[in-house]
């Protein structure tokens, strides 16, 4: 019954991502957010990306949760030669942290 209640708490959240033109994959207590780009745009897909997790942590704010940093990841999946055209493999987060 909570994770029922939890993940219609969390629906507004996909407008959010879908926002950036960015697609979302839910969970119970995590949410997942996916681009499919090609090497080359890899740095356009980290602003976007970077966009999303501050659009996504400032809504978290606004609801009284709290984005867990320490577990947000970037994972590039690719084959092997066009991995290596990735020059970036790093997305800058900045957030402002819950006031109480």
């Amino acid at each position: 019954m909570f994770s029922l209640l939890f993940i219609l708490y969390m629906a507004d959240i996909n407008v959010v991502v879908s926002h950036q033109g960015l697609q979302l994959q839910q969970y119970v207590d995590v949410c997942q957010v996916y681009i499919s780009t090609p090497a080359d745009d890899a740095s356009a897909a980290i602003t976007r990306l970077s966009q999303v997790i501050m659009d996504v942590t400032h809504w978290f704010s606004t609801s009284w949760l709290c984005l867990n940093l320490a577990k947000t990841v970037l994972i590039w999946l690719g084959l092997r030669q066009q991995i290596k055209k990735v020059s970036e493999h790093k997305v800058d987060i900045f957030c402002q942290p819950l006031q109480l």
